[in-house]
């Protein structure tokens, strides 16, 4: 009996720390597959209509039927009314936003993974320096919830036009004057919907969730 109850003492400490280890990773596979299809789509769709520096201006849903789904096989387009419903909450739940905001459409991965694109991403002057980059909008998994968690359920991708790739730090950390040692980046992470932070958080830590992050699992 008393080896059993030390048992069962050793599984209730150990057991959460397993189970959060194991979100985090299924976490990271899911950032780092949308980040490498993104990264492949633009990739190709470059070379067959030329440098993105030059696309010029677009709806958002005709950005996503050119330059992503005929280089996203199994993709399928979701109108903004199917995103409408779902709202997601910064991690303090202080503030939050719809997942069809900015006139957002998107893509569904066959690996279940969204990705929305809203109009103010795809209506961009190519020789605006402020801002450099399109913006992804990223739902890792689709529930019967309608209601998710930024930094954890939720993050946002930063495609910079400039680099040729996904890079948070260089196109949102460069527009608001930030960068991997800014004290604000987990306060942001914590009270902020749009997710941007809370993956500046990981880029900066090497696409891996760090042990201090401040979204829990």
């Amino acid at each position: 009996m008393i080896t059993l109850g030390i048992i069962g003492v050793v599984a209730a400490l150990t057991l959460p720390n397993l189970l959060a280890n194991y979100r985090k990773n299924v976490v990271e596979t899911h950032l780092k597959r949308v980040a490498t299809t993104l990264n492949e789509a633009m990739k190709f769709a470059q070379i067959d209509y030329g440098s993105s520096d030059n696309w010029g201006t677009m709806k958002s849903q005709d950005f996503i039927r050119t330059y992503l789904i005929p280089y996203i096989p199994g993709s399928t387009f979701i109108s903004e009314s199917d995103l409408s419903y779902r709202r997601i909450y910064a991690y303090d739940k202080k503030s939050s936003m719809t997942l069809n905001g900015d006139y957002s459409k998107g893509i569904k991965l066959k690996t279940g993974e969204i990705i929305t694109i809203g109009n103010g991403s795809t209506n961009l002057d190519p020789n605006r320096v402020e801002f450099a980059g399109y913006s992804f909008g990223v739902l890792l998994k689709e529930t019967k919830y309608k209601n998710y968690i930024s930094g954890k359920d939720y993050f946002r991708l930063y495609f910079d036009r400039e680099r040729g790739n996904i890079d948070n730090v260089h196109t949102w950390g460069e527009h608001w004057g930030s960068d991997c040692e800014d004290s604000r980046l987990y306060n942001k992470c914590i009270t902020e919907a749009g997710g941007a932070w809370c993956t500046m958080v990981i880029q900066c830590n090497g696409w891996k969730i760090p042990d201090d992050y401040p979204v829990k699992f």
